[in-house]
């Protein structure tokens, strides 16, 4: 059996999703961070006329329950999400006024496995 897990999106279901942090680390206990994340998750709503109906973000993971109004819209939606909030959270740790330092080899801010 594999541990692969499986992605159904081809129907109009609302999906619960869940992607951690990379190597788990605390990216999402500063406000900027969520903040950064949840703008990046609106637009990409916006762009796919989709609606969030619930999420919880937790310091080094996020939950959120999508619907999207056509099948087969879910991997776009979060390949979209976790690419541009992952760019501008490593951007916003980047930078020499950010509380938390500087780091300038960052990972992805998000662990690679599928989400779901």
């Amino acid at each position: 059996m594999s541990d692969r897990r499986r992605i159904l999106d081809d129907r109009l279901y609302c999906h619960f999703v869940t992607f951690s942090c990379h190597r788990r680390r605390r990216l999402l206990d500063l406000d900027q961070p969520k903040r950064i994340l949840l703008g990046q998750r609106n637009d990409q709503l916006d762009r796919q006329n989709a609606r969030c109906v619930g999420f919880v973000v937790m310091p080094d993971h996020v939950h959120a329950v999508v619907w999207f109004p056509e099948a087969g819209q879910l991997s776009r939606f979060m390949h979209g999400w976790k690419r541009l909030s992952s760019y501008a959270i490593r951007d916003w740790y980047r930078r020499p006024t950010t509380v938390a330092g500087t780091s300038p080899s960052l990972p992805p801010a998000w662990h690679a496995e599928e989400y779901g």
